[in-house]
C-alpha cells in the first residue's frame, strides 16, 4: 500500500475512515469541541480529528492552515480546511498569499501523485465541486472550505436563508445578537460554554437547507456577491444532518 492510498485503522475488527478538520481560531476550535462531544455516537465508523487539539491563543492565518493540510494528509484519508473569506479577500496582500499557498498545495498534491501513482484531489467549490456526488470518497481528499465572512454565518443560516452580502464578520455577530438569534453572542470561552453546538442543533438541517441554497445561487450567479457557508459538505461527509 503507498502512502496516499486511505487509510484504514482497525481496531477490534472494525475499519475507521481517518479525517482531520483543522479551523482558524478560537470561535472554530469551541464549535467543533461541542461537535465532537454531542455527536461522538455518529463516528462510530470513523476517526475524526479536530486541529488545533488545544485552543489556539490568536486566530492563524489560512495560508498556515494549507500549510498543515500538506503534512495532515500523509496520515488522514480526509483532511477539511475550515477558512473565514473575510481575512482573505480584505487586503491584496491576504490573496495573493492565500493564492500562493493554494497553488503550492496543489502542487504537492499533483507531484505526490506522479511520485507514488495514487492521488490527493483537492476539493473547492465552485471550482471544481458543484455538487456532493462529485465527491470520491475512494481517494485521499483535502477540502476547502468557507465561510464569508465568518463562522458566525453558518450560526445566521441556523435562522435565516438570507444571503445579503457582509464583507465584516463583525456585521454578522451583530446580526445575531440584534436579532435576538444568539442574545449576548460573543467569540469568548465564557460565551462558549454553553456549548453552542448543542444550542444550534435543532436547527441544524434549516442550516444545512440554508447554505446549499446560496451556493446554488452561486453556481447560476458567480459574479454576484453573496455571504456564504460551505461547511454543509463537511456535515453530509460526517453523516450528520
Amino acid at each position: 500500500m503507498t502512502k496516499t492510498k486511505l487509510i484504514k485503522n482497525k481496531q477490534k475488527n472494525k475499519v475507521y475512515t481517518t479525517i482531520a478538520v483543522v479551523g482558524e481560531g478560537l470561535t472554530e476550535h469551541l464549535y467543533f469541541n461541542g461537535l465532537r462531544g454531542y455527536e461522538k455516537s455518529n463516528f462510530e465508523n470513523m476517526k475524526v480529528s479536530f486541529k488545533p487539539d488545544k485552543p489556539p491563543a490568536k486566530g492563524r492565518k489560512c495560508t498556515e492552515i494549507l500549510q498543515e493540510a500538506k503534512c495532515l494528509i500523509i496520515d488522514y484519508d480526509f483532511v477539511f480546511c475550515i477558512l473565514d473569506n473575510d481575512t482573505i479577500i480584505n487586503c491584496d496582500k491576504n490573496l495573493i498569499n492565500y493564492e500562493e499557498s493554494l497553488n503550492e498545495l496543489k502542487s504537492f498534491c499533483r507531484d505526490y501523485g506522479l511520485e507514488t501513482g495514487d492521488k490527493i484531489n483537492i476539493y473547492i467549490f465552485l471550482e471544481n465541486l458543484t455538487s456532493i456526488d462529485m465527491i470520491n470518497k475512494n481517494q485521499k481528499a483535502i477540502f476547502i472550505l468557507k465561510n464569508m465572512p465568518c463562522l458566525e454565518f453558518w450560526y445566521f443560516l441556523h435562522f435565516n436563508g438570507s444571503a445579503l452580502y457582509h464583507d465584516k464578520c463583525s456585521n454578522v455577530v451583530n446580526l445575531l445578537k440584534d436579532k435576538k438569534y444568539l442574545p449576548g453572542y460573543s467569540k469568548s470561552s465564557k460565551y462558549y460554554k454553553k456549548n453552542i453546538y448543542s444550542t444550534l442543533k435543532s436547527k441544524l438541517p434549516d442550516a444545512i437547507t440554508n447554505a446549499k441554497s446560496i451556493n446554488e445561487q452561486r453556481i447560476t450567479d458567480p459574479d454576484r456577491d453573496l455571504s456564504y457557508s460551505d461547511l454543509y459538505i463537511l456535515f453530509h461527509f460526517l453523516g450528520i444532518s
